[in-house]
C-alpha cells in the first residue's frame, strides 16, 4: 500500500476519533465530572478521564485529594465565563479553538497527503 494511503487512512481514523470525543462530550454521552464558570454561568460537562490527559491544570486539579471523591464532582473555573470555558473544552476534546480553526486544521492535514513527495 502507497504511503499516501497509509498516511490518509490513519489521519481519517485520528479525525474520527476526535470527533466522536467532541460529539459524547456535546451530547453529554457518558460525561461524569460538571465543570463550572464563575459568574454563575451555567454549567458543562466532561469526561474526567480526559480532562487530564489533554491539559496539565486539570491533572493536578484532579489529582489533589479533594477530587479523590466520587465522579460526581464538580470542578469551578471562577475566572472564566461560559463561553470561554465552553471554547476551552472544544480545543481539549478537538485541538482546534473555533470551528474554522478546526477546518483548517483539516483541509491542512488533507493538503498535506496529496504531497508527490508522500508516493
Amino acid at each position: 500500500m502507497p504511503v499516501k494511503s497509509l498516511l490518509e487512512e490513519e489521519l481519517n481514523e485520528k479525525l474520527s476519533f476526535l470527533g466522536g470525543l467532541a460529539a459524547a462530550c456535546r451530547d453529554q454521552v457518558h460525561t461524569d465530572i460538571e465543570v463550572k464558570p464563575g459568574h454563575n454561568g451555567p454549567s458543562l460537562f466532561a469526561h474526567r478521564a480526559l480532562l487530564p490527559a489533554r491539559s496539565e491544570i486539570f491533572k493536578n486539579m484532579l489529582d489533589s485529594e479533594g477530587c479523590k471523591a466520587a465522579p460526581s464532582n464538580t470542578i469551578t473555573l471562577p475566572e472564566l465565563n461560559h463561553e470561554e470555558l465552553d471554547s476551552l473544552l472544544d480545543f481539549l476534546y478537538s485541538g482546534a479553538t473555533t470551528a474554522g480553526q478546526a477546518y483548517e486544521a483539516i483541509m491542512e492535514i488533507k493538503l498535506l497527503q496529496w504531497q508527490p513527495w508522500l508516493e
